[in-house]
């Protein structure tokens, strides 16, 4: 084999394995947004951040049941299609940011409360709908 075909097959396979490499990293982001894939067990503590016409207002949850009520809350939430949401008819905006035991940050999670929609998270490209999730966090926002 001449040295040439060595050379274009060597970078042939570093691309091979570096656009794998690349592939695997991305999925694994994408699916850390979803909120299906957040361990319980792992969450320490919950800051909720109110972005409202009155200013932001920022809450930090660390009591373990009220903790866990959220975070249960949060895994009943339906996946909703954005093509079904009006995010313009928005009413309210606030934000969840959960941080694990190890003082990592989660992906943010955004809540809309929408007046045709109801209430609609989003993570990454996810989006899911769930009232009560909103209805339990206004209560610490206020």
């Amino acid at each position: 084999m001449r040295l040439s075909n060595r050379i274009g097959l060597m970078f042939s396979v570093i691309l091979i394995v570096w656009l794998t490499s690349l592939l695997i990293h991305v999925f694994e982001r994408q699916s850390s947004f979803d909120i299906n894939n957040i361990q319980i067990k792992g969450v320490q503590s919950a800051t909720l951040i109110d972005e409202g016409i009155n200013g932001t207002q920022t809450t930090t949850i660390l009591d373990k049941d009220t903790l866990n009520e959220i975070l249960i809350l949060l895994k009943k939430s339906k996946t909703a299609n954005f093509n079904d949401v009006n995010v313009k008819a928005n009413i309210g905006t606030c934000s969840i940011i959960l941080k694990t035991v190890k003082g990592n940050e989660l992906p943010k999670i955004s809540a809309i409360n929408t007046s045709f929609s109801g209430a609609i998270i989003e993570s990454g490209d996810y989006c899911y709908r769930n009232d009560s999730l909103l209805n339990y966090i206004r209560k610490f926002l206020k």
